[in-house]
């Protein structure tokens, strides 16, 4: 390989839980295929060619350009003609839309995450739980430009992240067997010391209400998690509330800030009817 030739992308590891429905009649390979392809786009790979999503999804070159082809005449990926490759289309946001305009959650807790920004100087989000990953549908932070600033649809890593903690203590024991089992195989040197920072956040949360991250996912950020109360039928829910560690103290993050983050959770459970 030349010295500054870029290697290839190693394709998306396969899913446990995917690859045993690929046998049953009802599971439509096709669709999943079509799926991956639009998953490969990132806020960094924003444009991205019929080559690149071949590397990217492990699919032979012929099927992805059928599907990209597809995508596009459907308005989920656009052509950039400039570039030859493409982007995501506008019809990939009408697809999420809905949720979020269905999540009362994210509407009653808008108001009281702008407000413990604005008494902390932090930034507050809420997200859902989509694989090994903690997924933001709302968030708040102060005004001035900061170093951590995720929008709606970033995610972040469930098992390292304080939100992500709080988002498995919500689960079931059997999803949160599900998401150790496969992080296990995903990232089988990480998986030790991973489990064990999560199995001392759920037990943090069953004390306090919240867990507390001291710079273990970003040196930076100290951050908390608190789960909220779950709906029958319904998924998991959290909110988190991070901060730059030198604008801080543990002191101030744990005896005024947490409580404020859980009554925050107890003020939405309560207008749900979850209190």
């Amino acid at each position: 390989m030349r010295k500054h030739q870029r290697a290839a992308p190693a394709p998306r590891k396969a899913r446990p839980a995917i690859d045993a429905l690929k046998h049953d009649r009802r599971f439509a390979t096709t669709l999943v295929s079509g799926l991956e392809l639009l998953r490969c786009f990132t806020s960094i790979e924003g444009t991205l060619g019929n080559k690149e999503l071949a590397e990217r999804t492990g699919l032979p070159k012929a099927t992805v350009s059928r599907l990209a082809f597809t995508l596009a005449a459907l308005g989920y990926l656009r052509r950039n003609q400039r570039l030859g490759k493409y982007e995501l289309g506008p019809a990939v946001l009408t697809l999420g839309y809905p949720l979020l305009a269905n999540l009362r959650a994210r509407f009653i807790g808008r108001q009281l995450m702008r407000e413990l920004t604005d008494h902390t100087g932090g930034q507050t989000s809420m997200a859902l739980r989509h694989d090994l990953e903690a997924v933001y549908v709302e968030s708040f932070r102060p005004e001035e430009d900061w170093i951590n600033r995720p929008e709606i649809g970033t995610t972040r890593p469930v098992m390292r992240t304080a939100i992500g903690h709080a988002l498995l203590f919500a689960a079931t024991l059997e999803e949160r067997e599900q998401v150790f089992e496969l992080y296990r195989k995903r990232e089988p040197q990480r998986w030790r010391p991973d489990q064990a920072a999560v199995n001392r956040s759920l037990r943090e949360i069953a004390e306090q209400g919240f867990c507390s991250i001291w710079g273990s996912y970003r040196k930076e950020l100290w951050a908390l998690g608190a789960p909220m109360k779950r709906a029958a039928g319904r998924e998991a829910i959290a909110f988190n509330l991070s901060l730059l560690a030198h604008r801080t103290t543990r002191t101030k993050m744990t005896r005024d800030y947490g409580p404020r983050l859980v009554g925050l959770v107890r003020s939405v459970e309560s207008t749900l009817g979850l209190g």
